[in-house]
């Protein structure tokens, strides 16, 4: 089979980067090489409400856990400063879902993807 472009796992990035491609026009596939997508996980699963936003990406009740408001950030000494607000900054995802969702939406723009497929060259 013959792509116009390959993608080498299928994290955020590559899932996007996927997405982005197929939605052009591109022949795209991605090779993962786990059976099951988003496992190993390798995230703590926090993630800016703006981030998303410029990525294009709605949260959803699927990979959404919890939303913050604010939190405090520690310094090597102890000493921190608080942050509050009441609007959402941040969400607590959960990253195996996350990965899933991205995934399903690559492939909806017609992105191939092959599983527990290991990448030895190019």
């Amino acid at each position: 089979m013959k792509f116009d472009a390959c993608i080498v796992g299928c994290g955020p990035s590559g899932a996007l980067s996927a997405e982005a491609l197929a939605s052009r026009g591109y022949k795209t596939a991605i090779f993962e090489e786990h059976s099951t997508i988003g496992v190993p996980n390798h995230c703590a699963g926090l993630v800016s409400v703006k981030g998303l936003d410029r990525l294009g990406i709605t949260p959803v009740e699927d990979f959404i856990q919890n939303k913050v408001l604010g939190g405090r950030i520690f310094s090597p000494d102890g000493d921190f400063i608080e942050i509050k607000d009441t609007r959402h900054r941040a969400y607590v995802i959960d990253r195996t879902s996350f990965d899933r969702y991205l995934v399903k939406r690559a492939e909806n723009e017609g992105t191939s993807l092959y599983k527990n497929t290991h990448v030895n060259k190019l």
